[in-house]
């Protein structure tokens, strides 16, 4: 039997929430909520690479209204759902999430095989949680996984590197960071609503996973925000729908004209 976590963020609905530029803090209130997309297709990759008899955990670290995104994972497939949720974690950097996810992982899931992640989150999207995740897990890394294979040898998975695409081995106990997924989302069947209506999101706490909040937080963040702004727009776009008018204003600003460009 194969353990599998995949470590899922609830996020607001793009445009619907505002930036406390005091704290650097999202100013999430009663905004529409919504699981990350990213961690959606780290979610179906599990999915995908699962037998019958293996067990896919899901995970989270927020208030307590973020058991609506585990609910979703529940209600996709997943057979297991862990809602960190500690008013200590408040405020916590990317370094800071990154130890409290291992310990959470430790706790609730001592011998898994493989972690799963969204390659970022769309709120913070700083992109730093999963390879220090890694780093404190001792995990080898692949970003912006794609596809995974189980193979003899570990996980076949091809990654986006750009305009290309790797194919890399990593060995079966790793961290897959994915990114982007099938056009097509995962709709729940019948008997996985039902199966999901019997399980619930349980919840822990720092003291359960052996933390406390001078090791995490604001208090344990190595990192802070010391000033947001919106940037400053010295110069508008203009769109153009004529080919022929692009053009001439385009010689026009270059003090060319047609008969220089001819010659």
């Amino acid at each position: 039997m194969t353990r599998m976590v995949v470590l899922v963020k609830q996020v607001p609905e793009p445009g619907t929430v505002t930036m406390d530029r005091e704290t650097g803090r999202l100013v999430r209130g009663s905004a529409p909520a919504m699981l990350n997309p990213y961690c959606e297709n780290a979610l179906e990759l599990g999915l995908q690479l699962m037998d019958e008899n293996d067990e896919l955990i899901a995970i989270s670290m927020g208030p307590p209204a973020t058991k609506a995104a585990l609910r979703r994972c529940l209600e996709l497939g997943a057979t297991g759902a862990v809602l960190l949720a500690d008013p200590g974690l408040a405020g916590s950097d990317a370094r800071a999430t990154a130890i409290a996810l291992a310990a959470a992982i430790r706790s609730c899931v001592p011998d898994v095989d493989l972690v799963l992640t969204g390659k970022q989150a769309m709120d913070g999207d700083t992109a730093q949680v999963p390879g220090m995740l890694a780093e404190v897990m001792g995990l080898p890394v692949a970003y912006d996984v794609i596809k995974a294979t189980w193979v003899e040898d570990g996980i076949e998975v091809m990654r986006s590197s750009g305009e290309y695409m790797d194919r890399l081995l990593v060995p079966a106990h790793s961290l897959l960071a994915v990114g982007r997924g099938s056009m097509i989302r995962r709709l729940p069947s019948i008997s996985d609503l039902l199966r999901s209506r019997e399980l619930k999101v349980s919840t822990i706490s720092l003291v359960d996973i052996g933390l406390t909040p001078a090791m995490v937080g604001s208090k344990g963040s190595a990192t802070r925000v010391v000033r947001l702004f919106s940037p400053e727009v010295k110069r508008k776009g203009i769109i153009i729908m004529n080919v022929e008018e692009g053009a001439a204003m385009v010689l026009e600003a270059a003090h060319l004209d047609r008969g220089e460009e001819a010659g």
